[in-house]
């Protein structure tokens, strides 16, 4: 671990003697990049669901509320009836 750690060290001294000014005076030139590379914000209108939402009523028979993980029988607001066994 030691042999990783000073050979980390010395790549980093490296790249600095190599790279000493990298980070002066750059703030302007990125600033500008930045402003011309600006994203647009998109625009996000409301639209209403292309179906309307569905109401769902919970059914459950008084001689099964003590089964309720058992079985859940829903029945929609239109008439039709499934069951979901759990």
């Amino acid at each position: 671990m030691e042999c990783r750690g000073k050979r980390k060290r010395e790549a980093q001294q490296r790249w600095v003697d190599r790279n000493g000014g990298y980070f002066r005076g750059r703030y302007e030139y990125v600033k500008e990049w930045r402003q011309e590379r600006k994203r647009l914000e998109m625009i996000q209108d409301k639209r209403p669901p292309a179906e309307p939402l569905r109401q769902y009523v919970l059914l459950i028979p008084e001689a099964r509320t003590g089964l309720i993980q058992d079985e859940i029988i829903l029945r929609r607001l239109d008439g039709a009836v499934f069951a979901a066994y759990g």
